[in-house]
């Protein structure tokens, strides 16, 4: 997914995303499932079943670097 494209769809412009583009966004953003399913219903699409078990114990390092990035954001 481009950035281009998760701006608009962030931003509301996108009026269809996929089930698959959904849960690949939640996959990535580690969503729990009732976020997940919440990500749906904000898209007005189906769930297409239960999500793949995520791995919580560690970040990836590319994930690191990026929010590292970040320096004007505030931190949690």
């Amino acid at each position: 997914m481009s950035a281009d494209y998760y701006t608009r769809l962030e931003q509301g412009r996108e009026r269809r995303p996929s089930s698959q583009l959904l849960d690949a966004l939640a996959r990535a953003l580690r969503l729990e499932p009732d976020a997940r399913t919440h990500l749906h219903q904000l898209a007005g699409t189906a769930l297409p079943g239960p999500p793949a078990p995520v791995d919580r114990r560690q970040i990836s390092p590319f994930l690191r670097q990026m929010l590292d990035g970040y320096t004007a954001a505030p931190r949690w």
